[in-house]
């Protein structure tokens, strides 16, 4: 059994140590097997460790999604990473943002087919050979001081044996782990350095605007058109009477606009 935390090679993500370095990441750690990137990039921000940092494992055994979902890895085929930055309440949602679109850029970087995002925290690609859930997001405030933010993603990669989940390789690319990360800090650090509209980004890039969809939340569904992101990355869904501020619920597309 792989122990928790080992440390395989360095030159297995050798790119992206070089591409954290470049974006000024403090550190950058790639662990065989861990219990959560985020759990671990947490706990290291409470005990006082509140540096920029990249943390990367081959496999996790308490992977989680949003509202306490369980997250499940096939170890190594999915770039399970976590990010951790210098965060105040009115940047968290930005730079957790900054992450999906920068994963967004990423991947449709080495796609011949298109990539979207999905509101709130999902990428998918939405045409060819393999539609579906490529990706999913995970952010969390830490009250310090120092204040910090972490984001962390799950990219599948090779081909995954899950219903309604896609990947790369199943899309026609052949990118490695390694090779997508480095491009994701890339366009993170293009991101940041270039003070970017997130909102903008995320309306340009978004699988979600322009559809019928229905919102699942925790006490009623809502169902109606999406319209646009607000400038605090609530979504916009017009029920044909008004026009709704989503600011939580999970979202089912139910078609595409003709």
């Amino acid at each position: 059994m792989t122990p928790l935390n080992a440390t395989p090679e360095p030159n297995m993500f050798a790119s992206s140590r070089i591409a954290a370095v470049s974006a000024g990441f403090e550190s950058f750690t790639h662990l065989i097997a861990t219990t959560s990137t985020n759990v671990v990039l947490g706990e290291q921000a409470r005990d006082g460790n509140t540096a920029p940092a990249v943390l990367v494992t081959d496999h996790q055994t308490e992977g989680r999604g949003r509202m306490g979902r369980v997250w499940q890895d096939d170890p190594g085929a999915q770039l399970l990473v976590s990010f951790r930055f210098a965060a105040d309440p009115a940047s968290a949602s930005e730079l957790a943002s900054s992450v999906g679109i920068a994963a967004h850029e990423a991947a449709q970087e080495v796609l011949a087919v298109n990539v979207g995002m999905k509101w709130p925290n999902d990428l998918v690609v939405v045409d060819g050979p393999a539609p579906g859930k490529l990706a999913g997001l995970l952010a969390e405030y830490i009250s310090g001081p120092p204040d910090t933010v972490i984001v962390g993603i799950g990219l599948n990669v090779s081909a995954i044996s899950v219903p309604g989940a896609t990947s790369l390789a199943e899309s026609g690319s052949v990118a490695t782990r390694d090779e997508v990360l480095a491009k994701m800090i890339d366009a993170l650090a293009v991101l940041r350095d270039a003070g970017s509209s997130i909102r903008r980004e995320l309306v340009s890039r978004s699988a979600t605007i322009g559809t019928d969809v229905r919102v699942e939340r925790h006490r009623d569904e809502l169902v109606g058109r999406a319209v646009g992101i607000d400038e605090s990355g609530c979504l916009l869904v017009d029920d044909g009477t008004e026009v709704h501020v989503v600011r939580v619920g999970d979202i089912v597309h139910l078609r595409s606009v003709p």
